[in-house]
């Protein structure tokens, strides 16, 4: 996992996520940024689809269970989270919507050809 200021990316051979990814994350990334501050107890929650890399990881349960993390898994088809994620509908949506704008003005000034 490649961490540039604070984002962080990942690769798969296929593209897709995987346990490894998903587990990677979960200890790298979540887990430290839901440490309690001031020493308070708080146990973080994690919502989660029925996606397999959630669901069918042992090692991804046992580390939350481990670390006091509640995974709260709700009844949403695999790959349906994004839509209710807010940064995803609030901060995404709108990169998304003008990087297809920038794609759809660059096609109509240079032709069809591939952008690199």
């Amino acid at each position: 996992m490649e961490e540039k200021e604070d984002a962080f990316f990942a690769t798969s051979p296929k593209v897709y996520t995987n346990t490894d990814i998903t587990f990677q994350w979960f200890q790298e990334v979540f887990e430290p940024r839901t440490q309690p501050m001031n020493g308070i107890n708080q146990y973080p929650i994690l919502v989660l689809d029925s996606h397999s890399t959630h669901v069918e990881n042992y090692e991804f349960i046992k580390y939350a269970i481990d670390h006091n993390i509640h995974l709260l898994l709700v009844c949403l088809p695999s790959h349906s989270t994004h839509v209710l994620q807010p940064l995803d509908v609030g901060i995404f949506s709108t990169l998304t919507t003008y990087y297809k704008q920038e794609l759809e003005d660059r096609v109509r000034q240079q032709g069809p050809a591939l952008i690199v």
